[in-house]
């Protein structure tokens, strides 16, 4: 991909945020990050360009947040330095990231798939020598099965573990250690002595091999990452998900007649600032603006967590992402998309995602001293043993190269918070800082406000009273026909629990009253009335109730 087209600051706007003036954002997806040495390569050669204000790499989603002065350095000079760090980088967001999400699933499964059939495959040929006891197996039933062993692996390394050596080679020719590294020498150092015993079983390692022992550790180390492929990939649907459901054009008003309105629908590229926008009920509002004609009950449960619809009149500001229930709303737009409310929360979600815990922070700043430490101790590790046992210190110093690397550690507490703020998110619950999880554990007192912002944000009927006066399976026939057309919370509870889709009820003249109820007329019932108890003409005192309920009613010609 070139990115030389955004050079120019009228091309950057449509791909990036503008901060102030010259500085700007955006978000980029890189591919190829896989442990904190990637992160820190990344970090600290962009950190070296004069001109770049913040740069924030997240492990377990490879998303990268970059903010930079457009006067002082470009974006392809920043994006060509990450390519030339072994890392490609593209633009997040849109369909063309789902398919490079899946099209990496779809390769990293293949490789997975190979390990596993070759490692069992290895594993039975390897079992009989673990089964033989004291006197060994057979030398030429042996020879045989180390054979294929042999021919097995092969497909295995370079096919299922070149991920490892093609990381671990980049980060070299970049003068940099990564956590590849140190497991690329130790799945080398064990073909090479694997080898040498088939080959020559009776050379000074006694015929040893160690073909179930690598391909055991490649196929765990790929389960491992495809895992944590998985929960990437989930947490930025789930994340991304909640803003697609926002509609992609609105009904752009031409004139200021609001009896006679002449509508065109349009894409949300076309309105601008200071434009006039019909929102029918059922719609979703687009932008942030004024109501400048019309009143109706907006849900707006996205942004306050509350169930109970706003009601809202000409004056009321309105914010996009809300949806209009009842009324016809024309409104004027005081904001475009990108610089909206639910664009601020957008972005409050995003940074969230790549807030390092303290203790990833800590491990971050020892990553390339520790993996040298590594490398030299696994070396020490064979210099002590090799004069003792040279078996033994064949396994010391691979031990000591695969044993040692801090992939699970680095990774452990990011994914967990990732995989933790994922299924917050299924829940309407959204994170604005993953070190907030670190501090969990040191709570002991939780205050929470009066909005009733830990309600569910969709209501369900707690308590009913159904009169003895009427067929109960008639009145749930009734609820249905009366609100199956309405899109208030309330209806749609209703709809839920007595809704009854047999139509043996005929009714005419529906009319829904903002903020009252619905009204309908049955030529059998006579006049029917939905809603609250002041519409419906009843006392509600009348009846018993939860002091936090709301009470909806049903009556007939006035009865209830």
């Amino acid at each position: 991909m070139s990115w030389s087209f955004l050079k120019n600051t009228s091309d950057l706007s449509e791909f990036c945020e503008n901060l102030n003036n010259d500085n700007w954002r955006v978000e980029l997806i890189i591919e190829g990050i896989h442990c904190m040495s990637c992160v820190s390569r990344i970090e600290n050669s962009l950190h070296k360009i004069k001109g770049l204000n913040k740069v924030n790499v997240h492990l377990t989603s490879n998303h990268t947040i970059i903010e930079w002065n457009n006067n002082l350095v470009k974006l392809p000079m920043l994006v060509e330095i990450i390519h030339k760090l072994g890392f490609k980088a593209f633009l997040s967001g849109g369909d063309k990231q789902l398919i490079s999400e899946q099209l990496k699933s779809k390769q990293m499964l293949w490789n997975w798939s190979v390990s596993l059939i070759c490692f069992f495959q290895i594993m039975m040929f390897s079992m009989p020598s673990y089964l033989s006891g004291e006197n060994g197996l057979d030398h030429n039933l042996k020879s045989l099965f180390d054979w294929g062993s042999f021919i097995l692996i092969i497909p295995v390394i370079i096919f299922s573990g070149k991920i490892f050596f093609h990381n671990a080679y980049s980060g070299l020719k970049n003068k940099a250690i990564n956590m590849d590294l140190p497991i690329s020498l130790g799945i080398i150092l064990m073909f090479l002595f694997s080898v040498m015993g088939t080959i020559n079983p009776s050379n000074l390692f006694n015929g040893k091999v160690y073909y179930d022992s690598i391909s055991m550790f490649i196929f765990l180390l790929l389960s491992s990452r495809y895992l944590d492929h998985k929960i990437k990939t989930k947490s930025w649907i789930t994340f991304t998900n909640f803003f697609k459901k926002l509609p992609e054009s609105s009904r752009k008003v031409k004139n200021k007649n609001f009896k006679k309105p002449r509508i065109s629908i349009v894409g949300l590229n076309q309105i601008r600032v200071g434009d006039l926008i019909q929102v029918l009920p059922g719609e979703t509002i687009n932008f942030d603006g004024v109501i400048v004609h019309g009143s109706s009950h907006l849900n707006n449960m996205f942004m306050t967590g509350e169930s109970t619809p706003e009601a809202v009149r000409i004056g009321n500001y309105l914010f996009a992402g809300g949806i209009n229930i009842d009324g016809v709303i024309y409104y004027k737009v005081e904001r475009l998309r990108n610089t909206s409310y639910i664009s601020k929360i957008k972005k409050i979600i995003e940074d969230s995602q790549y807030t390092k815990p303290a203790f990833v922070k800590m491990i971050d700043k020892f990553a390339q001293p520790f993996l040298l430490a590594i490398i030299f101790l696994s070396i020490c590790s064979y210099v002590i043993w090799s004069p003792i046992n040279q078996q033994m210190a064949i396994n010391a110093m691979i031990s000591v190269l695969i044993v040692t690397c801090p992939c699970a550690l680095y990774l452990s507490t990011p994914i967990a918070m990732s995989a933790a703020a994922n299924k917050l998110a299924k829940k309407g619950i959204y994170i604005r800082n993953l070190s907030a999880f670190e501090s969990l554990a040191k709570i002991n007192l939780l205050f929470l406000d009066k909005t009733g912002t830990l309600t569910d944000s969709n209501p369900s009927i707690a308590q009913s009273y159904l009169s003895h006066s009427y067929n109960h399976s008639l009145i749930k026939k009734i609820i249905f026909q009366i609100t199956k057309d309405s899109l208030h919370p309330f209806s749609n509870s209703l709809k839920e629990k007595f809704g009854d889709k047999s139509n043996e009820v005929e009714l005419s003249d529906l009319k829904e009253i903002s903020g009252k109820g619905i009204e309908a007329f049955s030529e059998t019932y006579g006049k029917l009335k939905l809603g609250s108890a002041i519409f419906c003409g009843i006392d509600s005192n009348e009846f018993p109730s939860h002091v936090n309920l709301c009470q909806v009613h049903l009556t007939f010609d006035g009865q209830w």
